[in-house]
């Protein structure tokens, strides 16, 4: 007589058993931050941390390589706190929203979105995937081959030497490299500049309502702006050069306003501006002219020096 098999336990598929402790609710956190549940949209940040999972990128037969990426969204990889590009440590709360570190300090460790606790739990996928994008510099079009970390990008902006600037000229729009931007001044607006050799004294005059007067040197078209801007002590002056921030070369002048009994004098370095539009607060330093120095006439007369300051640019340099 043949006997029965026997049946395992192991093989016979058991049914599962609703687990009365689950909870019904949503969690909640310390502070009573109520925890969303992941919805079908969100499926994205699952996607992105497989494709950046070890496994993934360092497998067997696998030879690890780059590929394009388009961002339909070009802020989806800024903080949302700040708006700067995301850098490590992006941390995330419980509800998955995301912020760097320091917004996290900046708000006590209070998810700027929902007020949830963050700073304790660090978004490692993210992190990976920035660490892992390289994207090209803006300034491409005027001949820059750098690739920087998304983290860096807007460092490397700017200390680019290819940054291009504006054409100071109101309402004009042209703009490319500085020795481009030199060149179309003189050959468009000259008749709006005056021209200058380093090292030599201009006389610089201004009218009762001038605000500004364009200085263009002779031998490299180095473009300049002497700006004034009046108040109730007299008038602020200041030299600027056009030009990107991230130049290496630096200017020195001096300006000198006098009146038979007496002058004021300023020395300084000339602050760079890759864009400059009329009517700008002066930088940092600047000669304010008493009202008494201007003529009976209504002039402001000044003397004006601009030099090379080569011992800054070497300085720079060495750094």
């Amino acid at each position: 007589m043949a006997k029965r098999p026997r049946t395992s336990s192991a093989n016979t598929p058991k049914s599962r058993q609703p687990n009365s402790a689950a909870p019904t609710q949503p969690p909640k956190s310390r502070k009573g931050c109520e925890v969303s549940e992941p919805s079908d949209d969100e499926e994205g940040e699952e996607i992105v941390t497989n494709l950046t999972s070890p496994s993934a990128v360092h497998s067997e037969n696998v030879v690890p390589s780059s590929f394009s990426v388009t961002l339909t969204d070009p802020e989806v990889l800024d903080c949302p706190i700040c708006m700067e590009p995301l850098s490590p440590p992006v941390y995330q709360c419980e509800n998955g929203h995301v912020s760097c570190g320091t917004c996290c300090l900046g708000a006590r460790n209070n998810c700027g979105s929902c007020g949830c606790p963050i700073g304790t739990k660090r978004n490692r996928a993210l992190e990976r995937v920035l660490d892992s994008m390289r994207v090209p510099c803006p300034n491409a079009l005027y001949g820059c081959t750098q690739f920087s970390s998304f983290s860096n990008k807007l460092q490397h902006e700017k200390t680019c030497r290819h940054s291009p600037c504006s054409c100071p000229y109101p309402n004009c729009s042209y703009t490319g490299l500085p020795s481009s931007v030199y060149s179309h001044f003189a050959a468009t607006h000259s008749a709006s500049s005056q021209d200058f050799i380093f090292n030599y004294e201009i006389p610089v005059s201004l009218e009762t309502d001038q605000r500004h007067v364009f200085l263009q040197e002779v031998t490299e078209d180095t473009l300049f702006v002497l700006s004034r801007k009046a108040n109730r002590l007299g008038s602020t002056v200041a030299v600027e050069c056009i030009g990107p921030i991230s130049s290496e070369r630096k200017f020195v002048y001096e300006v000198v306003a006098a009146d038979g009994l007496g002058f004021v004098k300023l020395r300084a370095v000339a602050e760079t501006r890759a864009v400059w539009l009329g009517g700008q607060q002066p930088g940092d330093k600047y000669l304010v002219v008493p009202n008494e120095f201007v003529g009976a006439d209504g002039k402001l007369n000044l003397e004006v020096i601009i030099k090379r300051d080569r011992g800054l640019r070497s300085a720079r340099a060495r750094k």
